[in-house]
Order: C-alpha cells, then structure tokens, then sequence
C-alpha cells in the first residue's frame, strides 16, 4: 500500500512539474528524481531549470554538473581551476554552498525528521531558513554527497544515500547526469575513469577503496545466531597512475593482505600485532604501530576504511601483548629506551612507564591486581582503561615470571618475555566435602584447567633476526651465556617441571634439554650455567630444609671458586642466581634466611634482609631466629657479637620464620667454623596430595648446614663434611652432631597404612685433621659434651655416659649420668631414678614418699699425673 501511494505522488510530480518553457532550446533534458527541476544541455554549456518556481538556479556555465538524485543536489564542478559550488533547490530558493576548489561535501537528512543540509561544516535548517555551527538533536545523516579534487581535472565523486528508488520520468535517464553511486570523473575527457557503481570510494596515498555492497541473510544454528542478517561489503582496489588511468589492484576483497597494505601505505613491511586491526609497521630498519580496519557490515554509517597512525617508526622494536593490552618499545636513542604503552578503550596507546634497561607487566589473577615492574620499583594498575590509575606498592618483583617484558643485555641483544602461567582449578577434599584439599605446607592442590603459553626469546638489533627462538618459556643471561626453559607438563610450578636448553653468546646450544637433576649432578653441564667469568672449580653447598623434603625439589647452592676467591651460586627456578654474582675472600650464604657472611681482610660482614653489621674476625657472630606460636604468631631475630668475654645484642626484631642458628667463629689464623641448622618442628600436613594421592604427613628434623672452613694458597676451602652442628673445642679438636629426622607419613591406600621413619641424632669427636676419634667399636656416639675438663660421652641414646680426657683417656665405664672436677679428682655420679606406675607417674609409698628405683651413687677417680 505504501509503495502505491509512493508511485502515485510521484506521477502527480510528473505530470505538474514536468513541463519546461518553449522557447528554451535544448539539446538533451535530464530530470531530477522528483521533476522538480532538470539539467538542460545546450552545446558545450549546462544549466539546472526549477521547474517549480519556473526559473533558473544555476546559470549556464562549461563547468560539469551532476545530479544527487536520492537529494535532488546539484554539483557544479569546474573545468578550469574554480571552487567547487553545490546547489540545493528548496521550495521557493536555490540554495547555493561555494566550496574550496578542493573538496565540497553536502549531508541531507531524513526528511521525515526534518531537513538539515550540511556544507563544509556549517549547517542549513531548511524549515527556519538559518544557518548554525551544529546539527539539531534528533537529526540523522540520510545521504551524503561529495566532491574531492584528486588532480586537475580528475574528481572522486561520492553519493551515499539509503533507502533510495531510482524513477526514471518519460524515457529520460537519470543516469547520464545523475548518480546513486560513487566513482571517480575526468572533467576533462567527460567520462568516468571509474564507473559510479560503488556505494562508497576511500581514498589513500593515491588508492582506492571501492566497496560493493551485498545483503547476507541469517543464519541460525539451533537458537544460536551464526550470521546475522544485513549489510557486508567487499572492496575493489585501484591505483591512479601518473597519466590519470585507474588500474585495478584487487578485486572483491574482504580484508587486505600485508603485502598490499604495505604497498600502499608505503612500508617496508607489515606485521599482525595480535590486536584486532592494529598492526606494526617496519621503515628502514625502524618500527611503528597503525590502526587499519575494512568496515565490512552495515553497523558503521559509511563502508569506508578506517587508517590511523599511532606510533610513527622510530623504534628499534615493538613487543605487542593482546591479552594483557599493552605494548612496549624500544627507543635505543631515549633516556628511558623501553616504554610500557596501554591501549585505552578507544585502541589508542598511553604511555604508563619508561626505563632505561628493562619493562615487565604481568596480571596478578589472585589478587586482580596489573603490576608494572621495573628494575627500581613495581606499580600496581587500577583497571580504569579510559584513565589508569598508578599505586606504588610496597614489594618489589623482579622480571615476571608470567607477563611481558622486554629487558636490554647488551648493545645488539634484546630479551623479548612473553609467557604465561597454567590456569588451575582447586581440588576438591575427599574428607572435607565443599573444601580444597591442601598440601603438607598447607597450600591448596590444583588440576589444570588452561595450559599456559611460552614464547620468550632474545633478539639481536643488528641483524634483525633472533638469536634465540621465541618458543621457550623464559630465558636468562649468565656469564655471557643463555638458559631457556620449557614445560615438561602441563604443571610448570618446580625446577624439574621444565627441561633446560643452554646456549653461547652467539646462540649455539651447548646442552639441549636437561633436567634440573641432570645439572646440578653434571659440573660440566652445571658449568654452562652459572653466572661466574675464570670459574676453576664447583662444589656444592648446602640444601637447607629442602634436603629432607620429600615432595619438592629444588636446586642445591654451589660454592663456585676462582684461582683465590668464592662465591655462591643459589639457582632458582630459570637457574638464575638468587645471590650476588661476585666473588669474596670468602662467603657463607643461607638460603633458608636470605643471609650471609663475608670476610675481607681482617673484618666479617654479616648481611640479611633485616639487618647488616660487620665485626672483627676474631669475634663470634651468632644469629638467632625463635619462632613462637601463641594465639598471633610472633618471630623473634636477634644478632649477638661476642668479642672475648664481652657479649652484645646487635639487634632484635620480629619478622618471620623458623626456629634458627648461624653462627660464625675464627680459630686461630686459618680456621673458619660455621654453625648453620634450623629445627623444623612436626608441624602435621592433614590430607596432603601428590601424584600417588592422599596423605597425611608429619615431619620434624633439623638440618645440617654447618661445616669448616681452612684458608689455603688457593683460598678457602671446606676441608669436613656437611653437619647439624660442630664446635671447636680443646687441642685443636671439634664435636659435631649429625641431624636427626622422624617422619610419620599415613596414605590413603590400603586404609591409611602408616610408614614411620626415625633417625637418632649422632655426635663424633674429631680431631684436628677431623677424623672421627674412637672408642671401642664406636666412631659415632649418642652425645658428646665438653666438660671444660674432659668429655662426657654416651654410647647409646638409652644409655650412661662415660669420661674421656682431652688427652683421649677413658677413665670411667659408661654408667654414670654426671661429671664433675672436685678437689683434683674427677666426681662421677649416678642420679636417683624414682619408680613408675603403668600410666608413667612416679610410685608414692605409705608415708608419701617417692619410691626410689635406684639410689644415687657417688665415686672419685684420679686424674693421670702428667
């Protein structure tokens, strides 16, 4: 019906308006759409007659005029150089817009709404007659029209209009002088270089964008939508050469490939970012980022292209990261080379960070936290992407280990980081339903729920290739060499959930992948990855409470000697180095506190997180850690100097940890003993899991850290083996203990069987060449105590003790529980044992009285007469 009423307007149109005056000679007539007015052509000269008001609105002129019939706009385009003027016949007016000689542009909207032209920013209200610098609200853009100068003579010609339905009025076609379409016009030779069949023609660096529209229908699969209905668009290209001829480049595209791209937007090359439409960009050895985007659907008002420069190339590189929504760069000739950029909600970059040497950014999914780290500090980022907000947080974090980051080695070599962690689901208890299940240290057990991604490699600047593959999930710098690492599994948590891949500075590979068992157990392997220039020997060092671990695994330290000098070499996960790479006369490092002495010349340094002194050499450091636990846990550190009879408390404060001893003591000119053991309490790990399922788990030990130490022509070396504790004491000689260790490990196997191990502490008594010193059979003993006057030593941990000179002189049987020096003569004593009942308290007789199961018992021995 409304079609009818359509048609039925328009031939009323006709019949009204479609008369011209007789006298007017002509030699060709084309109407408007409406036949509200024409194009009369005569000779080499056009004219536009309103055959409404029965009068002319655009003078006779040589110049070339087309009609915009979805609008009824006329365009007067010159032949000779002149401005661009556009005529619009309203009712009872021509309106009349004079544009640049460059470029005119006209927008008509709905005139169901109301009628506004816009003409090269400034708009016209049709219906009041007036002129304003912005469009009324409600207004909507129904067509647009426009003209934009290429080169003398030559015009690209855009006509844009929706909805539009082309009549034709007595035979005569619209077509000649009127178009509903886009395409590019020669004045000068009057013709069209390309046809008007487009809906609409970008232009860019002296290319063309020709869309052809096309409808799509629906496509349901199901109740799901797997194309929606409407508008899509592919593109011709087309290069105007130098002579004015098009030449057609591509034909029904819907996205450009890179190497067209590059062509016309004049680059070396073009990589994909990894962004939606935003691409990198390489000139002459520099790069930069872009924005380019084929509109292809109907969502957009016109199917035009969208180019916009974001970064000029001026970079010797870009590290974009589309899942984070940063990119970083490269500015070798900037203070502050690398830069952090964040794309905001508009796809336009922000600068956030700069550095000299090194940019990291990883998202902590925990805490929902963004940090930006850098060498000096780490910021964490609100997620306010229209305006970041910068915190400075109280840590530091060194290179991420699960984000982007670009780090500078040297001059040619860059460390392009990108990598990011398993995604992991917490496992459900099988005891405690609806809770995790948790491990011996009390964190929760996860299974994989997404694999995480490992492209970290190094690039060299010069040669613009990579020296090491970006396929591995970190790589490190040691010692002019590389180590990379990836995945084993899908679980990338410990040490030997990676193998090892080593390189030269030149990126040939020294070992292809190693576990971290294999490295630490091989010095020639291990030598390819410490971060130590005229290394001549490695000797391990100490474990520290991961060596009774059962489940974890980690790396041992390793004393790293050059031709008269130590240092340490504390790997962590990548096998960097978790203590200083340098050298000292010599170094004990603990990696259970972070803390370590040092000597140099004559004075012993003492460093920690918490506090730093330094003393004579001579004097005795002994470090302190008590942990208590109350109701709030509280850690107590304490330092003590010990200078001759002198004892001073350098330090105390609260922090965390384990109960704890360090301790470091010179004897004489060219002996070191160092004490390091920490006690691990049997603090219970209820339902724990590992590969082999559910446990429980209790296990207490102490370690055995402690060993010494003598200065040679080489420097200094260990000259015992690793024990809990050992102490000098008279003629030279020392007692040391081993650690002792009780683990009671239940599995949920075979109705949680229980699997007890328990190993007694054991003391030796060396001598000054510490070879164990014996008695009888035994070489070990269950305790040895230095008496000031002689040794009292068990044999046995349920049995009595008995007395050795420091000249290693039994005086005594192993009955007795007490010595002492009375009066020249050694006191040996037996103590009371009272009797006990079946529930291990202490028999009472009829007087209440305890009864005494042994008497104490009192005998004097003399001592050897020298």
């Amino acid at each position: 019906m409304k079609r009818i009423i359509l048609l039925s307007i328009f031939l009323q149109a006709l019949f009204v308006f479609g008369q011209i005056p007789e006298d007017i000679k002509y030699d060709q007539l084309f109407y408007s759409y409406d036949s509200s007015s024409c194009i009369i052509t005569k000779g080499k000269k056009q004219t536009v007659y309103n055959l409404r008001t029965e009068s002319i609105c655009v003078a006779a002129t040589k110049n070339f005029i087309i009609n915009f019939p979805g609008s009824n706009v006329y365009a007067e385009i010159p032949v000779k150089p002149g401005k661009i003027i556009i005529h619009f016949p309203v009712g009872e007016k021509n309106i009349t817009f004079y544009c640049s000689a460059e470029h005119g542009i006209i927008k008509v909207s709905n005139p169901l709404v109301n009628s506004i032209l816009e003409a090269n920013g400034k708009y016209y209200n049709v219906a009041t007659d007036e002129y304003a610098d912005s469009v009324p609200p409600g207004t909507t853009d129904w067509g647009l029209h426009e003209i934009k100068k290429i080169t003398d003579g030559i015009y690209l010609i855009n006509s844009f209009r929706n909805e539009l339905k082309w009549m034709d009025n007595q035979d005569q076609v619209h077509q000649k002088n009127g178009i509903n379409g886009s395409g590019i016009y020669s004045v000068k030779e009057k013709k069209w270089l390309i046809e008007p069949s487009y809906k609409y023609i970008s232009q860019l660096n002296g290319y063309f964008f020709c869309a052809l529209e096309y409808q799509v229908e629906r496509i349901m699969d199901g109740d799901r939508i797997i194309q929606a209905e409407g508008k899509r668009y592919t593109y011709d290209i087309f290069k105007l050469n130098q002579d004015g001829t098009p030449e057609k480049m591509a034909t029904g595209l819907s996205q450009l490939s890179p190497d067209l791209l590059s062509e016309i937007l004049g680059f070396d090359a073009i990589i994909n970012s990894g962004f939606p439409t935003i691409y990198q960009s390489r000139l002459s050895d520099k790069q930069g980022m872009f924005m380019f985007q084929l509109i292809l659907s109907d969502e957009k008002p016109l199917p035009q292209f969208q180019y916009t420069e974001l970064l000029t190339p001026q970079f010797e590189y870009i590290h974009a990261d589309t899942t984070r929504h940063i990119f970083l760069t490269l500015n070798k000739s900037a203070k502050d080379a690398i830069s952090l950029y964040w794309m905001n909600r508009e796809n336009q970059p922000v600068k956030i960070s700069s550095h000299p040497k090194m940019i990291g950014f990883y998202i902590d999914e925990y805490y929902y936290q963004k940090t930006i780290v850098t060498p000096d500090s780490a910021v964490a980022a609100d997620d306010y992407r229209d305006s970041l907000v910068l915190n400075i947080v109280d840590y530091f974090v060194r290179v991420p280990d699960f984000g982007s980051g670009l780090k500078i080695l040297n001059d040619s070599l860059l460390l392009v980081h990108k990598s990011s962690e398993a995604v992991l689901d917490a496992v459900e208890s099988i005891l405690y339903h609806g809770e995790d299940s948790i491990d011996e240290n009390y964190n929760v057990v996860y299974s994989l729920a997404v694999p995480g991604s490992a492209t970290t490699g190094v690039y060299n600047l010069n040669s613009k290739s990579w020296l090491i593959q970006p396929e591995y999930f970190n790589v490190i710098q040691n010692n002019q060499k590389f180590v990379s690492c990836y995945p084993s599994n899908t679980f990338y948590f410990s040490l030997n959930d990676y193998y090892y891949t080593a390189f030269n500075n030149t990126g040939e590979i020294l070992f292809e992948g190693k576990s971290a068992d294999e490295i630490c157990s091989d010095p020639q392997l291990l030598a390819n990855v410490i971060p130590f220039e005229n290394s001549v020997e490695i000797q391990n060092g100490t474990r520290g409470l991961m060596a009774h671990s059962r489940l974890n695994s980690k790396p041992e330290s390793f004393y790293i000697f050059s031709s008269d000098s130590m240092g340490i070499f504390h790997p962590d996960i990548y096998f960097e180095n978790q203590f200083e790479n340098n050298y000292f006369e010599f170094v004990h490092y603990s990696s259970e506190i972070k803390s370590s002495f040092r000597v140099s010349g004559d004075s012993v340094f003492f460093n920690s997180p918490y506090f730093h002194t330094s003393a004579s050499l001579n004097d005795k450091l002994i470090y302190h850690n008590t942990r208590f636990l109350q109701q709030d846990e509280k850690y107590i550190h304490s330092l003590i100097k010990i200078s001759g009879n002198d004892t001073t408390n350098l330090s105390e404060i609260q922090a965390h940890g384990f109960k704890y001893y360090l301790s470091f003591k010179m004897t004489g000119d060219s002996i070191i003993v160092i004490n390091d053991w920490t006690d691990k309490g049997g603090d219970p790990c209820i339902e724990c899991y590992d590969e082999s399922g559910y446990y429980n788990l209790e296990q207490s030990f102490q370690t055995e850290n402690s060993s010494v130490w003598k200065k040679t022509k080489q420097g200094w070396r260990k000259i015992s083996p690793y024990y809990a504790t050992i102490e000098p004491v008279a003629n030279g000689y020392f007692i040391a203990s081993t650690g002792e260790f009780y683990e009671s490990l239940s599995r949920s196997e075979n109705n949680w069987n229980q699997e007890t191990i328990e190993i007694e502490k054991r003391y030796f008594l060396l001598n000054s060449d510490l070879k164990a010193i014996s008695y009888l059979d035994y070489f070990d003993f269950a305790d040895v105590v230095d008496l000031g006057f002689g040794y009292k030593i068990k044999l046995h941990a349920d049995g009595k003790y008995f007395f050795m000179t420091y000249d290693l002189e039994a005086l005594t049987n192993a009955e007795w529980d007490h010595f002492e020096k009375e009066n020249g003569k050694l006191k040996a004593m037996i103590y009371t044992v009272y009797d006990k009942d079946y529930w291990g308290k202490i028999k009472i007789d009829s007087f209440g009285m305890p009864v005494e199961k042994v008497s104490s018992t009192t005998k004097y021995f003399r001592f050897p007469i020298k």
